[in-house]
């Protein structure tokens, strides 16, 4: 297993790396990731066409014009990724914020819109997709925040799982 997470280039943590304590803290962050995406509320953004204005506002930390580019994007994304997860878009987006949030807490300010590109760069050519988004966006905050990776080599490692493991947790598109 060593040989095949050296030739893959996925960064790991072995027991040795980590003294018990940190296991635990990283695990119960793990844990509060994904309980706070699970408990997002359904209605946190309006129902709707403003639902990619309301993204947009909220990834501007501002008010956006409604015809500007970041609502066309997030319109495209929000379709294109809610169906590939098989979600509704009020949730998908629901779940974008709250992902949005949480990388807050760590002190990391990455735009929604950066993120959805990259997830709809990785698994848009991939005959199967990832079963279920809350994790996937848990692991993403785990990454950023708990192991310190950047965003693309998040979304790299990510894709090498998706493109090596994906079987272990897809479904057919």
């Amino acid at each position: 297993m060593r040989i095949l997470k050296r030739s893959l280039n996925i960064r790991t943590f072995s027991d040795d790396d980590m003294p018990g304590n940190c296991k635990i803290w990283h695990l119960a962050c793990i844990l509060l990731v994904i309980a706070a995406l699970l408990l997002a509320p359904n209605q946190a953004i309006s129902q709707g066409d403003s639902i990619y204005q309301d993204l947009a506002d909220i990834d501007a930390g501002r008010k956006v014009a409604p015809d500007d580019i970041t609502v066309a994007r997030f319109r495209t994304l929000v379709r294109m990724l809610a169906k590939r997860f098989n979600l509704t878009e009020e949730r998908f987006a629901d779940i974008s914020v709250v992902l949005k949030t949480e990388l807050r807490k760590d002190g990391i300010d990455e735009k929604i819109l950066n993120i959805l590109e990259g997830f709809n760069r990785i698994t848009s050519h991939l005959p199967v997709v990832p079963r279920d988004y809350v994790h996937w966006m848990s692991y993403y905050v785990a990454s950023r925040g708990v192991a310190g990776w950047g965003h693309a080599e998040t979304l790299s490692n990510f894709e090498l799982l998706l493109e090596t493991f994906g079987q272990l947790d897809i479904k057919p598109k």
